[in-house]
């Protein structure tokens, strides 16, 4: 998913088993919601670090999810994962 929309602030994504990666441009994200992604693997290579205004995000239920790569931003105040078995950093 590219920036095509750059000032998008709210993102939810539901049910999109075809995506692999999510954020691999540069957004004004203030919150990010990511639910049953069964494909998802990554949010693309410090997507979270390129969030610098991103102040929640809830991420269920992705079942490929690996890692969430770069690390957080450090506006980020809530964040919650849940049923992402094989999320290990």
């Amino acid at each position: 998913m590219d920036s095509a929309f750059p000032s998008l602030e709210i993102l939810n994504v539901s049910e999109c088993d075809g995506q692999h990666s999510l954020l691999e441009g540069d957004y004004l994200l203030k919150q990010i919601d990511v639910d049953s992604c069964n494909n998802l693997t990554t949010f693309g290579e410090k997507a979270f670090q390129r969030l610098t205004s991103l102040k929640k995000s809830e991420i269920s239920k992705c079942d490929s999810l690996q890692c969430l790569s770069g690390g957080l931003p450090t506006s980020l105040y809530d964040l919650t994962i849940r049923y992402c078995d094989l999320l290990t950093r």
